[in-house]
């Protein structure tokens, strides 16, 4: 059965992928595609799975705009999870692999999300002002995986890279941590099952910026990660 639904859940995924670049040809410079995108693409791969995400605290999403989201990274299955709760006034920073998932990938750019070169130094940094960019000139938010890559380990979560917290300061806009629970407790990966049938996320205190500088980016990065690693032991 899991593996039927699994079938299924990829032809969702190419159908949404389908219309998610229509749509975001029709609403080209849009800030809100991502968040429709979520919407209809979550509620069918939630429907086929049979599962439900619990959100805490959903009113910090939108008590600050622009700011930069920090999101945990577990796996590729985190598209699944966080779609359904995607922000209005967002774009996305990811890998630039992500263009060669087919249709996915065209999907992704033309709704005006961001690619980074993370082997490249050079082309990380050039990524990381045009996102300081956007945030200026459209006062768009920022979603961010910190981690920078999946964490494959299923325990914990990864050491931070600098690029989220540098954007913030420079931007003088708040962090807003959020959190998903242990990937490890929501599938059985041996049994190939869903083990529960409610997936937690937690959105925590937004942390604010004003006032901070580039020096302070090492105790914004330990002070987000303490809070993420925090609340991931309690979803546990």
């Amino acid at each position: 059965m899991f593996i039927v639904k699994t079938l299924l859940g990829l032809v969702w995924f190419i159908l949404a992928s389908i219309l998610g670049f229509l749509y975001a040809l029709l609403r080209w410079g849009s800030t809100d595609t991502n968040h429709h995108y979520g919407k209809w693409f979550s509620w069918g791969i939630l429907k086929i799975f049979g599962v439900e995400i619990k959100l805490e605290h959903p009113e910090f999403l939108d008590l600050h705009s622009p700011c930069v989201y920090a999101v945990n990274h577990q796996s590729n299955l985190d598209l699944l999870t966080y779609a359904a709760i995607c922000p209005r006034n967002t774009v996305v920073i990811g890998k630039k692999e992500l263009l060669w998932i087919p249709l996915f990938g065209l999907y992704y750019v033309a709704a005006g999300n961001l690619l980074i070169h993370r082997q490249v130094a050079r082309r990380a940094q050039a990524g990381l002002m045009q996102a300081i960019e956007k945030v200026m000139q459209k006062k768009v938010s920022i979603w961010i995986f910190p981690e920078g890559t999946r964490n494959l380990s299923g325990v914990g979560i990864l050491p931070f890279k600098r690029g989220a917290f540098v954007m913030a300061i420079k931007c003088q806009i708040p962090i807003v941590p959020i959190v998903g629970g242990p990937l490890s407790a929501f599938i059985d990966w041996r049994r190939l099952e869903v083990k529960s049938k409610v997936y937690p996320i937690r959105v925590l205190d937004p942390i604010s910026t004003q006032g901070m500088t580039e020096k302070d980016v090492p105790l914004l990065m330990n002070q987000t990660r303490e809070q993420m690693l925090k609340a991931y032991h309690e979803l546990s």
